[in-house]
């Protein structure tokens, strides 16, 4: 929800309270709580954000407790999570995820931390469990200036390599900024608390803009290859096909050259522009050559002859 999350604040109250009103019933923390976006039970399990919270402000709480401070119970908001006149659902503060469509109810992680302070009134807490150790600037000016290289040779030639190591490195950025953030946090500079969220922010979003190209782009080689392999198939087909008519040609059988076509013939068929007379006298000195044919059969191949003549000019 954007809210400050600063745990030394538990114990500055405290201190301010039991200085100036020393409440003779000790003091009770009535609501205390850490509220998320959890979509699903499966990401409710693992809220180590609210983990951490509760242990960070326990933490000064039980310092406050050491100087003196009474304070007589703490109270988590909340049980389960719950209807906000503000926030409406959006925002869960509970230890219990609740299903507000079905009513089941889930124990998230934070839960089982709880159940086991109220059993043995004591947790750890590691020095770097939560907290960042120290500044983060120099790590996060040298991995963005590491980011900036692959930002530039991914101008020159994208390749899926290069965007895939763009996300990785850009998600690595957003989290060194959300150390870096709740550093300033714990140093009690807001501003620049605000500043690193909302940079750290950016980097997400970021990275997952560039892991929806990095399978845009994987898509677009999927696509390139398949094109290739149709065109490769589509040339070996052509080739198999040629081989397969020159091997048809070859086996076919080879005829012997036909006899050429008499001259009288050719003139018969391929003249067309000679007169009727012409045919006739070229036809008669043919005939003229047959000395051995009889005169009356002489006359009748005559007339034969003259008759397919005016057939043949007449076709043409």
């Amino acid at each position: 929800l954007g809210w400050d999350i600063a745990p030394f604040g538990m114990y500055n109250l405290l201190k301010f309270v039991q200085q100036r009103y020393a409440p003779k019933g000790g003091i009770v923390i009535t609501e205390s709580g850490l509220p998320l976006h959890e979509e699903s039970a499966e990401v409710a399990k693992r809220d180590v954000a609210r983990v951490c919270y509760l242990k960070l402000y326990l933490q000064q709480l039980a310092r406050a407790m050491t100087e003196g401070v009474d304070v007589r119970g703490y109270f988590v908001w909340s049980f389960m999570d719950n209807f906000e006149w503000g926030e409406g659902n959006a925002a869960r503060f509970g230890l219990v995820w609740v299903d507000y469509l079905t009513r089941a109810r889930v124990p998230k992680g934070s839960c089982g931390f709880y159940a086991r302070l109220v059993q043995s009134s004591s947790f750890s807490l590691k020095a770097n469990e939560c907290n960042a150790s120290g500044t983060m600037l120099p790590q996060f000016q040298q991995e963005a200036a590491e980011l900036q290289k692959f930002i530039n040779a991914s101008a020159v030639s994208p390749t899926a390599q290069l965007a895939q190591q763009l996300a990785l490195r850009t998600a690595r950025l957003a989290v060194i900024a959300e150390m870096q953030a709740r550093y300033e946090t714990e140093q009690g500079d807001f501003d620049l608390a605000r500043y690193w969220g909302e940079k750290a922010l950016k980097l997400k979003s970021g990275a997952q803009k560039q892991q929806m190209q990095l399978q845009a782009l994987r898509e677009a080689q999927l696509q390139a290859q398949a094109q290739q392999h149709r065109e490769e198939q589509q040339q070996r087909d052509e080739q198999v096909e040629a081989s397969m008519n020159d091997e048809l040609l070859m086996s076919l059988p080879v005829d012997e050259a036909m006899p050429p076509m008499e001259a009288a013939e050719v003139d018969l068929v391929h003249d067309k522009g000679s007169t009727l007379d012409e045919l006739l006298s070229r036809e008669a000195e043919t005939e003229s050559t047959v000395s051995f044919v009889p005169a009356s059969v002489a006359d009748g191949i005559e007339d034969t002859l003259v008759d397919a003549v005016i057939d043949t000019v007449e076709a043409v």
